[in-house]
């Protein structure tokens, strides 16, 4: 079975979501989904001899993206560029960008770090991740 985990850092927000928005949202006039943490939405992939990791991460420019891969931890990162803030008489707003992160756990034995391929177009990012090839031996009996 593939080692393969997300790492989530909102486990309080896990928690304690459901309670604000079913017991607190209805008695005020805020949008709690407003002030929610955003990840993005992603495929996890295991093929034959790679992981991949496309992300669905619209609005976002290639700059202002990130990935990294330490100890075992790839994380895709995104900072939001605010904009100038127009003053505009919403009835609802829905599309919100900020910043996110999201990480996933692989075993450090299986991924060939060299060879890492993204690629961003049409706010999708796709992640290639190489397996570490596996070498058997033929171990003689003495």
């Amino acid at each position: 079975m593939n080692q393969l985990l997300p790492i989530s850092k909102s486990y309080a927000n896990d928690f304690f979501n459901p309670f604000f928005e079913t017991i607190l949202a209805p008695h005020t006039n805020l949008l709690l989904k407003d002030f929610k943490e955003t990840y993005p939405k992603v495929n996890l992939i295991e093929k034959k001899d790679s992981f991949e990791i496309i992300a669905a991460i619209p609005g976002f420019k290639k700059e202002d993206l990130n990935v990294t891969y330490e100890d075992g931890v790839l994380s895709i990162e995104g900072k939001y560029q605010k904009e100038e803030i127009k003053n505009e008489n919403y009835l609802y707003k829905e599309l919100i960008k900020s910043n996110f992160s999201r990480s996933f756990k692989f075993d450090d034995k299986d991924i060939d770090t060299k060879n890492i391929r993204t690629s961003y177009d049409a706010g999708e990012l796709k992640l290639q991740i190489s397996k570490k090839e596996k070498k058997s031996i033929q171990i003689k009996i003495n």
